[in-house]
């Protein structure tokens, strides 16, 4: 029985979904059952995987395995699209079986004692598709255990002025929301539970004190951002990932250097930019190197300066270390030939540059504080360098012109030796970006929240008979997409970006430029 209309219509349609998907796709199914096993081994050989047309043909069934999954799971996918956003509705859905999938595994973790001894929990969600699971295990906690349930993370930061509106929240799901940098906050959170502390004291904490919300002033700086403990990985076993080689990732700084890009919300509640001292860092990388024989990092910081990345490479070279790395920066003119080669000679091998377009009018708009004229040679000097430029691009942004955007097509396509390979991510709207408000300058109108949960914002452009692109710029596109088509990086990009990594350190760029799947069917 059905309890509601949208119930019916959601369950309905994706049943035929996966009707149809079954129906249609038997061939695709019986391929993927007898090679699933071996194409999970190729992706974790040290030897087949860096076999491109071995590895296009695992990368393909994986995808294609996930693929059915999820669709054959499909609620899974479907609540955290329609309901994660809004409050109300995933306060309608949280306890109906037919529309929440997650209520099943966590009532029986819960009834399995999993939470027993237990007083308190913290939960870290960064991400806005773990909405509905997040607040399924506070509820049922909330419902069914006497256990404390606190939620903190990134994406929890950017919606807390939501949070704080609803005392419903802390009625059914949460005791405490943490906001704000949360290494030392969750230190004092510790000693407010062991009753060392008074709620009030502790940074960034939000809770219920009787009928009233308070919210405590979030920590945007640590008072030591030095004092880091070395990462233990016991009882990890690392041969679970799909990799043949671990990547182990490396944060050494909080906040932005630069903070001001329009379209950006990375730099939400102010976070005072800090860096912990390389050599630290290094030293770290040191221990995960003797201590779990990991040659492989990535600093998945937002954006680190010139100077720093040389001074990491230079301890690195002192200390005699050999393994790979790659990190994100701006395409800044302080990354001159000197820097770059000791990059190169340290061990770093792939830029994933924050370019976003070719267009100078764009990337003054976006306000990203560097000379748009220098970027060329930026990227030509890393290129002689031997480091891989892999440039984040934004398309189908609603204030480029038709122009405008034949042109960056055309650049991207004259430029291949260059911009070794791309991202592609479509222009969002998010709802504390400079661009955001006053969207009417920048060709947008029609704004809409998409819910009291959501980051993001929907609009629609002013000129609206150029939202449907003209033949030249549809022609141009997959002309250019074409020539991507069976290139080593496309394919690799097809999973994730420390696939095309870990090809960077067996193959020398222009190996690696050249490198085509040619079995693509």
């Amino acid at each position: 029985k059905f309890t509601s209309d949208t119930e019916k219509y959601i369950i309905e349609s994706n049943l035929k979904k996966i009707v149809f998907l079954l129906k249609n796709r038997n061939d695709l199914l019986r391929k993927i059952i007898n090679n699933i096993e071996s194409s999970v081994r190729i992706l974790k050989s040290n030897i087949d995987f860096y076999d491109i047309n071995k590895a296009g043909f695992a990368i393909d069934i994986v995808q294609d395995a996930q693929e059915f999954i999820l669709n054959t799971f499909f609620l899974s996918v479907q609540m955290n699209t329609n309901i994660g956003n809004k409050f109300t509705t995933i306060n309608a859905v949280i306890e109906n079986p037919n529309l929440n999938p997650y209520l099943e595994y966590f009532k029986e973790k819960i009834d399995s004692g999993f939470f027993e001894n237990i007083n308190y929990i913290m939960i870290s969600q960064p991400f806005n598709m773990q909405t509905l699971a997040s607040f399924t295990l506070a509820f049922l906690l909330k419902k069914h255990t006497n256990v404390k349930v606190c939620i903190g993370g990134n994406y929890i930061n950017r919606i807390k002025d939501s949070l704080i509106k609803n005392n419903i929240i802390f009625e059914k799901y949460f005791d405490y929301i943490l906001t704000g940098l949360g290494e030392e906050s969750i230190t004092d959170f510790a000693l407010y539970t062991q009753g060392k502390l008074t709620p009030e004291n502790v940074a960034g904490l939000i809770y219920r004190d009787k009928n009233e919300i308070k919210a405590n002033k979030p920590q945007t700086f640590l008072n030591n951002i030095e004092k880091r403990t070395n990462i233990s990985f016991e009882g990890i076993n690392f041969k679970d990932y799909i990799v043949p080689e671990v990547i182990i990732p490396i944060q050494v700084s909080k906040g932005c250097p630069w903070g001001k890009c329009t379209f950006c919300v990375f730099h939400e509640g102010k976070t005072k930019y800090q860096i912990t001292k390389a050599e630290q860092i290094v030293k770290e990388i040191e221990y995960l190197n003797k201590t779990y024989n990991i040659t492989k990092f990535e600093f998945v910081d937002e954006c680190l300066p010139p100077q720093y990345y040389y001074e990491i490479a230079n301890e690195i070279i002192k200390k005699g270390l050999n393994i790979q790395y790659y990190g994100f920066a701006r395409v800044e003119n302080g990354f001159t030939t000197e820097i770059l080669d000791k990059m190169y000679e340290s061990g770093f091998r792939l830029f994933e540059w924050g370019y976003e377009t070719p267009s100078k009018r764009i990337i003054e708009i976006y306000n990203k504080g560097i000379n748009s004229e220098g970027r060329e040679d930026v990227l030509k000097r890393t290129d002689m360098s031997g480091i891989w430029n892999h440039c984040l691009t934004i398309i189908d942004v609603p204030f480029q012109t038709i122009e405008e955007e034949l042109y960056d097509i055309n650049y991207y396509k004259k430029n291949q030796n260059l911009i070794h390979s791309r991202q592609l991510s479509i222009f969002g709207l998010y709802k504390n970006a400079t661009i955001a408000q006053n969207p009417d300058e920048y060709n947008m109108t029609n704004i809409k929240d998409k819910g009291d949960l959501a980051i993001s914002l929907k609009y629609e452009r002013k000129d609206k008979e150029e939202d449907n692109k003209n033949l030249s710029i549809k022609k141009a596109e997959q002309e250019l997409l074409n020539e991507y088509k069976n290139k080593a990086w496309r394919v690799l990009l097809k999973m994730v970006d420390e696939y095309l990594f870990l090809y960077t350190t067996k193959y020398k760029k222009e190996e690696l430029l050249s490198l085509k799947r040619t079995d693509n069917i």
